[in-house]
């Protein structure tokens, strides 16, 4: 956490302006004005707090020594076997674009139509309890010049039976791929982390 220069206490990234915001004394200030004078070294590895989850096995990040109160993944309020990691610092993050108060107005909206949906999951405790979270990804760029090969099929149905055709398709390829992204996560399902595509990198910071 970066120290407020009027009266240090914690700066919080406030979403809507896009600051770091105090308050207690209502100070904001640009994260890169922040950042440039904290920064001594830059480095490819941070280390940071890894807490595990006993209930999933969801490892939780946190700089702090306190132990978190529920688990981001699964909601359990059981984190445990802290332990002191090296992790790869991001080269770039995307910053949150909706806060609180929107994530709620859309979680409520959807589950009035989830008529099946257990009753705690309408608790207003329960959606208290909603936290932001970085999902990692990586980031590829290439460049494909030369011949390749697709493996493909056709199928079609006669009577009770599916015919299926393989074939072979081969073609020269002159290409530039930017800003493929791939799911770095462990603890999330893919479902999900594709449920949030596609997005635009051309935010990142």
């Amino acid at each position: 956490m970066y120290k407020c220069p009027s009266c240090s206490a914690n700066l919080k990234f406030n979403i809507r302006k896009q600051l770091l915001c105090c308050e207690h004394c209502d100070t904001s200030i640009d994260p890169y004005d922040v950042m440039d004078g904290n920064i001594a070294e830059e480095s490819a590895y941070f280390e940071t707090t890894v807490f595990t989850c006993s209930e999933c096995g969801g490892r939780i990040i946190n700089e702090d020594t306190t132990v978190a109160t529920f688990c981001s993944y699964c909601g359990s309020s059981m984190v445990l076997e802290g332990s002191i990691s090296k992790e790869k610092s991001p080269e770039y993050i995307i910053p949150f674009s909706k806060n609180m108060s929107d994530c709620k107005r859309a979680y409520e909206k959807m589950m009035k139509k989830a008529i099946f949906a257990p009753s705690e999951l309408k608790d207003k405790e329960y959606i208290e309890k909603f936290r932001g979270i970085y999902m990692p990804y990586w980031v590829y760029s290439f460049k494909k010049n030369g011949p390749i090969t697709v493996r493909g099929e056709r199928s079609r149905r006669s009577g009770d039976y599916i015919i299926t055709k393989n074939y072979d398709l081969n073609c020269e390829v002159d290409s530039e791929y930017n800003g493929v992204t791939f799911d770095g996560s462990a603890s999330f399902a893919d479902s999900l982390s594709s449920a949030i595509a596609p997005f635009s990198i051309d935010k990142a910071k």
